[in-house]
């Protein structure tokens, strides 16, 4: 049997060969990142329309660096659904000041339907 040592295990990490990153490989990771913080701050367009952009930007510069794979894409179809979707949520926040709360009918259902669930979250905050 033989002895238990680390000059073997050595001598294999430096056979094995090692990853370099380039800037384009960072820029697309970083670009995927932003573009799912950036749908997970769905509730919040104006953080999350700057986030969308951001990465869209890196994706784009990390092509144009020649780096085309799964990372840039993915990174270039969350930073656009991002922006879809603080669009959207723009657009439903001015529809419900403009629309909603100018209606003398909906207006005041609206107002007690936040009323209700500003309620329910101070019940709430103060249990915990």
């Amino acid at each position: 049997m033989e002895p238990m040592n680390h000059l073997n295990e050595d001598d294999e990490r430096r056979d094995m060969p090692t990853v370099h990153r380039t800037p384009a490989d960072t820029m697309a990771l970083f670009s995927v990142i932003s573009g799912i913080i950036g749908i997970f701050f769905c509730l919040s367009p104006l953080i999350q329309f700057p986030i969308g952009a951001i990465a869209i930007t890196l994706s784009l510069l990390a092509r144009q660096q020649g780096k085309r794979n799964i990372q840039t894409a993915i990174g270039m179809a969350t930073g656009i659904a991002a922006i879809v979707l603080s669009l959207i949520v723009f657009g439903c926040v001015v529809y419900v000041y403009q629309v909603v709360l100018e209606n003398p009918v909906m207006g005041p259902i609206y107002n007690e339907m936040f009323q209700h669930y500003q309620d329910l979250l101070g019940t709430l905050g103060s249990v915990s």
